[in-house]
């Protein structure tokens, strides 16, 4: 794990390097470091550790068991989304069983244990902030549905913690009442039906207290679900208004906002000393205002999505954008760059089949980005090239405009 977010630089990257041995020596170092340490701490704190990590491990399996679920539902894989949600059912019996105190037995855990759960966890928060801080690339912090389970989850063990050590001071004053008769007084029957007047009162205020727990736990679980589903109703919205804002409405791909904060975050990237690895490919649509001005307008646009279907189809790996009225824009990355000069044979060739048809004629240009360039840069070498192929075009029969 240490590995993992060392690789990840969540931690220090030195922690993410593989030695000359082949493995992760420095995490190996850190984890002795830690290890070596705890011991001396003593058997009862090693106890309350060894019981937090199992709440962890019970909320890492559950959420493990979730996201397969979920992929799974999206890939069509019906064993694994079985499978998944099984264990996210398994995992929340035991999270259930682990947190909530005498539900099935009469032991629980300490209440210094939950106290640490709360302490980690408020720890946690603040170094996940440190990561926010530090993540320029924005890969954490998207999802506040995570952040509010956790401190609905971290609000939940600190009413058991109150519970616990309510009844824990109870016991502790009971022991005391107990003790001082044992001193003073010689056993009678009187001294005994105290005691047990006593007890039978601390149970009553133990039961009262539980009752205060759990009408305040729930209370708050009501309230939260309220609060998540107007969250769910609101993220919805504002997913619904940023995809009319990403998205062209004739022709369904991605629209000229969205190309330019791609190209922000593209720039932004290149100015922190990244190298990304992309080229872009700049579409324009030949013959269009001959098709407007025989056919008119929404033969027009008939025309401009067919050329986007056309674009897409080839550039099945890559975001593409429509920027203007019969200007496309592909950014390639993963696959489609790797295969960048075959796919681009591939357009140029289809647009000379279909000189002297009715059929979509796209003349495109492609550049690569090299270190130093800006996003613009590269568009403007991709858009000059563009111009060549349509001016070759032109020689071959094409319409120009």
């Amino acid at each position: 794990l240490f590995y993992a977010l060392g690789k990840d630089q969540v931690l220090p990257r030195q922690i993410g390097v593989i030695n000359q041995s082949g493995s992760p020596g420095n995490a190996i170092l850190l984890v002795l470091g830690l290890s070596v340490l705890i011991p001396f701490l003593g058997r009862t704190p090693i106890g309350w550790i060894v019981d937090v990590t199992t709440i962890g491990a019970t909320i890492i399996y559950g959420f493990v068991s979730v996201s397969a679920w979920k992929l799974a539902g999206l890939r069509g894989d019906t064993a694994v989304k079985r499978t998944g949600f099984a264990g996210f059912c398994i995992m929340l019996a035991f999270g259930v069983y682990l947190l909530v105190p005498n539900l099935i037995s009469e032991s629980s855990m300490a209440r210094e244990t939950y106290f640490l759960f709360i302490v980690w966890s408020v720890l946690g928060f603040l170094f996940f902030r440190n990561i926010l801080h530090r993540d320029q690339s924005r890969r954490f912090g998207k999802s506040i549905i995570v952040w509010v389970a956790l401190l609905a989850l971290v609000l939940f063990i600190a009413l058991i913690w109150m519970r616990q050590s309510m009844i824990s001071s109870n016991r502790q004053m009971l022991a005391h009442i107990q003790t001082h008769y044992q001193d003073t007084a010689q056993i009678t029957e009187a001294r005994l039906e105290d005691e047990a007047f006593i007890e039978s009162e601390m149970e009553l205020l133990e039961s009262a207290n539980s009752r205060t727990i759990l009408m305040a736990t729930g209370m708050f679980l009501f309230s939260l679900a309220i609060m998540m589903t107007n969250y769910t109703y609101m993220n919805k919205r504002a997913k619904e208004s940023e995809l009319i804002a990403n998205t062209d409405p004739l022709t369904g791909v991605k629209s000229k906002h969205a190309y330019l904060v791609k190209e922000k975050e593209l720039n932004d990237e290149i100015g922190r000393g990244g190298e990304p690895c992309f080229a872009i490919a700049v579409c324009d649509v030949n013959g269009l205002k001959y098709v407007n001005d025989t056919y008119g307008h929404k033969a027009g646009d008939d025309y401009i999505r067919a050329a986007a279907r056309m674009i897409c189809e080839l550039f099945q790996h890559s975001p593409v954008y429509r920027i203007g009225g019969d200007e496309f824009v592909v950014i390639m990355s993963g696959r489609d760059y790797e295969n960048r000069k075959e796919i681009m044979s591939s357009l140029r060739g289809k647009s000379e089949e279909h000189i002297g048809t009715d059929l979509v004629v796209v003349a495109a240009g492609l550049a690569e980005y090299r270190k130093d360039d800006s996003v613009h840069a590269v568009f403007e070498k991709a858009d000059a090239l563009m111009y060549s192929h349509k001016q070759m075009l032109k020689e071959k029969g094409a319409r120009a405009r």
